[in-house]
């Protein structure tokens, strides 16, 4: 597909879908054994400094608080959030300093509070970049296509927005689908 239109900017997290799965099949194991381990040592495993991160939940349901504070503990930075819904989480990370760079979906904004005071001024201060903006429903897809192993779902998501011009995420393809 021909791209026609791209934003600018910085594309992050982005792995080539074949190289992962070859990646995968000559280096993940298939043993059959036990994979618990504590939160101390997965976050000392798994999370790189600049290492880019997402979490679920909802707002401030469902988000594994454990892990932001580790995170925080183990003082992990330039960490790039994936702020899908993120509230109390990414507040807790930028404000701590280890987040310096966030794709926003819906984050900093508290219903009743209003925007996060700390990730307002860290912004302002250019101390953590927001990086791109993204919808809610975009972050699901992309999501989905990494775990399909292509390198995106086609929507006619953020069509109506300046995301496609502002933001690297985003891009207009030339269509060739066959109707049959």
């Amino acid at each position: 597909m021909d791209v026609l239109q791209e934003g600018k900017g910085e594309l992050i997290g982005w792995h080539d879908p074949d190289e992962n799965r070859k990646w995968i099949l000559e280096n993940k194991s298939r043993d059959l054994k036990d994979k618990r381990t504590t939160v101390k040592k997965a976050v000392e495993k798994y999370i790189k400094d600049s290492s880019f991160i997402a979490f679920g939940g909802f707002g401030h349901i469902r988000v594994s608080m454990a892990v932001i504070y580790e995170i925080i503990r183990q003082k992990k930075r330039n960490l790039i959030f994936a702020g899908k819904t993120a509230v109390h989480d990414s507040d807790l990370l930028i404000a701590s300093g280890c987040v310096n760079k966030i794709e926003v979906a819906y984050a900093f904004a508290h219903e009743l509070r209003g925007l996060s005071p700390a990730s307002r001024r860290l912004v302002e201060e250019g101390k953590c970049e927001v990086i791109a903006e993204i919808s809610n429903a975009g972050y699901q897809w992309r999501f989905l296509a990494a775990m399909m192993g292509v390198p995106f779902i086609p929507t006619r998501n953020l069509l109506g927005s300046d995301t496609k011009s502002r933001f690297k995420i985003c891009s207009i393809r030339e269509k060739n689908f066959k109707k049959d």
